[in-house]
């Protein structure tokens, strides 16, 4: 059984939308309001600030007892022993962040970005340990990507039986309509970083997830 089908709302810790003195707190809020796992994604931070970064948030999530990720870089993920590394279309092959890993005598989660029937496809090949598909929405979070819409989500989840996390524009909105396409894992920025109400919307997110069962 994969540890992963259990872990249904995935947020992702992006400091284009949040501070990086906030990303504690905020991880803290979010752990206690339910989130299954949490990565962290940046793209400002030099090398130093972000394994800096990545240690200060494994300490603070590790009590929560949930995953912790890293967003494309698995010598960050191996060097603060993150549980995983999401790896997107640019980045390492699976196979050979699995070879560095093994090398390191290390066992981690492995999960990847697809925007396409034939990426997922190519990912699956590879044992990933979860796929993310999206946008499913146009998403600020990923203004040059059109969106590939629900019908791709569709024929993922009838296709493949691993955890495949629906992401790009998912929020309270849209989040009956993603569930529809018979999804159970969703990743989340935006809904939850701007939220004013962050507990709250952890809970309508999961309560509309039950709803689908």
């Amino acid at each position: 059984m994969n540890l992963l089908n259990n872990k249904t709302l995935y947020l992702i810790l992006d400091t284009s939308y949040i501070s990086v003195e906030c990303l504690p707190a905020v991880a803290v809020e979010c752990c206690e309001g339910g989130v299954d796992i949490i990565q962290f994604r940046d793209k400002i931070l030099s090398d130093k600030e972000k394994l800096e970064t990545a240690l200060v948030l494994k300490k603070t999530i590790f009590p929560f007892s949930i995953p912790f990720i890293i967003n494309d870089r698995i010598d960050i993920a191996l060097a603060c022993e993150a549980d995983g590394v999401h790896l997107g279309q640019d980045d390492l092959p699976i196979q050979k962040a699995r070879d560095i890993c093994k090398k390191q005598g290390v066992s981690m989660l492995i999960g990847t970005s697809t925007h396409s029937l034939q990426q997922a496809e190519e990912a699956v090949a590879q044992s990933p340990d979860y796929i993310a598909v999206g946008p499913l929405y146009a998403t600020q979070t990923k203004p040059d990507y059109t969106p590939v819409g629900l019908n791709l989500a569709r024929q993922l989840v009838k296709k493949y039986t691993l955890p495949i996390f629906g992401i790009g524009g998912v929020n309270e909105k849209t989040i009956d309509d993603v569930y529809a396409t018979g999804l159970r894992h969703i990743a989340v920025v935006s809904a939850l970083l701007q939220s004013t109400n962050r507990s709250k919307t952890i809970h309508n997110l999961k309560n509309i997830r039950r709803n689908h069962e």
